[in-house]
């Protein structure tokens, strides 16, 4: 929830010269120079295609992206290889931690690397969770003599300043076509977070603050309770948001889904040796325990049904509610 698909989502669309020029650049970070051809690959979605097409490479996938997915259908091979020999492309590399094991993310990793060594001037941005990228760290990253050239950034929570242009940004964005539920809630909201301490510290994590905005719009309160504010978190992302979008998993009946993230939310924190330790569960443990659960519930089940069908909740989790 730190903003790493966010960021590299905003870094392409900058760098496809669809946003404020110049954004990018600050003081650690130099003027992007016009012209640059950006290439997102989400790891999640290229491990999917993986699966499909045993040998294929990262090239294979970003054609496949381009042509499939953008419709791009004239874009070749070779303008994509020309455009990363020359140095003319940004490779935005997404979610490394969301893939597999430690063993599979060290797998891809010598893939990646191995495919920037043909592209030496190819520049690359890779985000990960800092809980999964430890258990695979990229070799020689940081250190400025080695040859991945690699160098580490940690995302940092919301400052006061950022909390509040936040606020001020989400609303704009929500209420575009009603002034005074605009300004209503900008400063409704900057009140509660300002009037709670708690609540602020909550607020510095981006997909906290994001939730806390969604249940400001839509419940018109923050309950000061931590076990209160998650409450109406909860029933935003399963119920009123959903419903907001249009957009409702119809497999499974929303009280269900409670009940399977609740029974998953135990299992984690049971897991749990110190409240400093992270729990990561990887994608296909993440499947597997769900469907455990369904065939709890459902006995005569077949499991590789309930497998299937919570392989589809999970993956529209993701695409639905981050």
């Amino acid at each position: 929830g730190s903003g790493k698909t966010t960021l590299c989502r905003f870094a392409a669309v900058i760098l496809a010269g669809e946003g404020p020029q110049g954004v990018l650049g600050g003081e650690d970070l130099p003027e992007v120079p016009p012209g640059l051809l950006p290439l997102f690959l989400p790891f999640r979605e290229y491990v999917s295609f993986r699966r499909k097409a045993k040998e294929c490479s990262l090239l294979d996938f970003l054609l496949d992206q381009a042509r499939n997915h953008l419709q791009l259908h004239g874009v070749t091979e070779d303008f994509l290889s020309g455009a990363m020999e020359s140095g003319q492309a940004v490779l935005l590399l997404d979610g490394l931690d969301e893939v597999g094991s430690a063993q599979e993310r060290a797998d891809l990793q010598d893939k990646v690397l191995a495919f920037l060594s043909q592209y030496r001037r190819l520049p690359v941005l890779l985000s990960s969770r800092i809980a999964g990228y430890k258990e695979a760290p990229l070799p020689g990253a940081g250190d400025a003599g080695s040859s991945d050239g690699f160098v580490h950034f940690q995302l940092e929570p919301f400052s006061d300043d950022d909390l509040d242009a936040f606020v001020q940004h989400w609303y704009e964005v929500q209420e575009a076509d009603d002034a005074k539920a605009r300004t209503d809630g900008i400063r409704d909201l900057t009140s509660a977070l300002k009037a709670s301490p708690n609540l602020r510290e909550l607020a510095r994590n981006p997909m906290l603050a994001t939730l806390i905005a969604l249940v400001h719009r839509y419940e018109a309160h923050l309950p000061g309770e931590r076990a209160k504010l998650y409450e109406l978190c909860i029933k935003t992302l399963l119920e009123t948001w959903p419903a907001v979008t249009k957009r409702r998993f119809e497999e499974i009946d929303t009280a269900v889904q409670r009940v399977f993230l609740e029974a998953l939310a135990y299992r984690m924190q049971s897991q749990r040796k110190n409240r400093s330790r992270d729990v990561v569960l990887e994608r296909k443990a993440l499947v597997e325990t769900l469907a455990e659960f369904a065939l709890e519930r459902e006995p005569k089940a077949d499991p590789a049904v309930e497998a299937a069908r919570m392989e589809r909740w999970v993956a529209y989790l993701e695409q639905g509610t981050g």
